[in-house]
Order: C-alpha cells, then sequence, then structure tokens
C-alpha cells in the first residue's frame, strides 16, 4: 500500500452509482471534462509512518492517517478532521488496488468502488 497511486478513472468510472449516472445525463460536456480530469489526477499517497494525503489537480489537498482493518481485509483513513472512510480490499497486485468505500452513514456514493494504480513506490 505504501506509495504514490493514481486513480484509474476509467474502472472507478464504470461502478458509478444510479445518483452519478443520473447526475452525468444532467451535466453539461465541460462539467463531465472536469470531473473526469479531476478523478485521473487525483494523487492518493500512503507513507509508511500512517500518514495519508489525497491531492486533487485544483491543489485541494485531504490528508490524515491510515491503518490496516482489525482482520487486514482494508483500510480506515482518517482525515485531519475526524472523518473516517473503510476501504475494504477488492484486489491487489503490485501495480493496482481495487476497494469498495464505506463512509460509516447511509450516503449514497457516487462512486462507490475506487480503482488505484500505483505511480510511485
Amino acid at each position: 500500500v505504501v506509495g504514490v497511486w493514481n486513480v484509474d478513472y476509467q474502472r472507478t468510472y464504470n461502478k458509478r452509482s444510479q445518483k452519478a449516472m443520473d447526475h452525468d445525463q444532467a451535466a453539461s460536456l465541460k462539467k463531465k471534462n472536469r470531473d473526469k480530469r479531476s478523478y485521473e489526477q487525483r494523487l492518493y499517497t500512503f507513507a509508511s509512518d500512517g500518514s495519508f494525503s489525497i491531492s486533487t489537480p485544483e491543489g485541494k489537498t485531504t490528508s490524515g492517517t491510515w491503518t490496516y482493518l482489525a482482520d487486514n481485509s482494508g483500510l480506515v483513513l482518517t482525515a485531519s478532521g475526524g472523518q473516517q472512510m473503510a476501504l475494504s480490499l477488492l484486489y491487489s497486485n503490485n501495480n493496482r488496488l481495487g476497494f469498495t468505500i464505506e463512509l460509516g452513514h447511509k450516503a449514497q456514493l457516487m462512486y462507490p468502488e475506487l480503482h488505484l494504480k500505483r505511480t510511485k513506490k
């Protein structure tokens, strides 16, 4: 897990929710392209000291800590503000990770799966 990962936009996009599909239908082409670029260029950095950051091309960064779930079936990300996100592992190899996302409440996620590809170790 330690390293820098890019969002695999096409795989993540293909698993989007019905809510996201409805949103896509109503969005302008300009908005669709902006959203795509934001996801394609989003970087997830997991450091060996247990810290993480998520950076967008627009210059927004979320940071905090990451730990393995108790049964090693995924990760828990805890942002600096205390928000938590559980990532349950779907698959992993040296260059790719796939997760289902749980936020701990009943929110309907636009992208319920997150697929990453390694950019740096």
